[in-house]
């Protein structure tokens, strides 16, 4: 998880990096690097900055993209844990918010996830009465659907779709091409 804005503003706190391995420091020159912190104050964790050079000993220059100046320290390359591939946006900040002590904004996270899965538990499609007078939709002898060429159906629970869609001016059920 991105703890600081050191590399804002692609990379903002709260953002996750997912990397993979790379022993190769021509490849992570100019890449976003995860790496041990070589800063002995900081002794055991980790840190993403993007290369910028590669010292005739092998070891790597790195700097934050919002830092002004290269990070003191060189990462040898038995320090480097990958070249970042993946950026997930925000899933960390709730770990940020925890640590910073900012419950408020974690509690309204909490609140809005149970809202979310309490309306997901109670959206169903309502049992469908038993009318005789109908004519089931699967029935070859149903001619509405006999003109329809390449129908494309809403995949969607049929009460919760029609008022959406209607709202929106699309049309639901089959749609000719």
């Amino acid at each position: 998880v991105v703890e600081s804005g050191s590399m804002q503003p692609r990379i903002k706190v709260g953002d996750v990096i997912l990397s993979s391995p790379e022993h190769d420091a021509k490849k992570l020159l100019g890449h976003v690097t995860v790496f041990a912190d070589p800063d002995a104050s900081r002794a055991g964790t980790v840190k993403s900055h993007r290369v910028v050079k590669i010292n005739p000993d092998g070891t790597l220059v790195t700097k934050g993209d919002a830092n002004p100046t290269v990070d003191p320290t060189p990462v040898p390359m038995s320090d480097v844990k990958g070249i970042g591939r993946l950026l997930v946006r925000w899933v960390g900040l709730p770990l940020i918010w925890v640590q910073n002590g900012a419950w408020l904004k974690l509690a309204l996270l909490v609140l809005t996830l149970w809202v979310a899965a309490v309306l997901v538990v109670r959206d169903h499609d309502e049992p469908a009465a038993d009318n005789d007078d109908e004519t089931d939709p699967g029935d070859d002898d149903d001619e509405t659907n006999d003109d329809v060429d390449g129908a494309v159906w809403v995949a969607t629970p049929r009460h919760r779709a029609s008022s959406v869609l209607r709202s929106t001016g699309w049309r639901v059920g089959a749609m000719a091409n």
